[in-house]
């Protein structure tokens, strides 16, 4: 096998993923764009840990695509691991810049109308850069 790809609950972790790089080029290459405002290349759905070797994409991408650019791979599925209940203490340092900004805490805090994700062990968000 030329790579192990774990699938997990949010994410593809593949190593070794200095390799991988290469022969998913294609898909890397849609993940990449050019912020204008801060003048520097940028990723959206992927991302290189140097010292593991090891590269996380996405969940969103479609695992069979990925199969396609990287075969001979082991995929394995990694069975959800229950976390312990969320435990949010902080104080806040620096008010929230919006009404979206303090709706994203709510959430992660569970307070709110977010109030059902207290009892969850993992919450997913995707929000546009800048929401904290």
């Amino acid at each position: 096998m030329k790579y192990t790809v774990e699938i997990r609950a949010t994410s593809y972790t593949i190593s070794p993923g200095s390799e991988a790089m290469d022969d998913l080029e294609e898909l890397l290459d849609v993940l990449t764009y050019e912020d204008e405002f801060a003048e520097q290349t940028k990723t959206l759905g992927y991302l290189y840990d140097e010292p593991s070797d090891c590269l996380y994409i996405h969940k969103g991408v479609d695992p069979q695509y990925l199969k396609r650019l990287i075969p001979n791979s082991q995929f394995i599925d990694v069975p959800y691991h229950p976390y312990d209940e969320m435990k949010f203490e902080y104080e806040e340092i620096i008010a929230p810049r919006n009404d979206e900004q303090s709706d994203v805490i709510d959430f992660i805090c569970g307070k709110g109308g977010h109030s059902s994700n207290l009892g969850a062990s993992q919450i997913f968000l995707v929000k546009q850069p800048g929401f904290g």
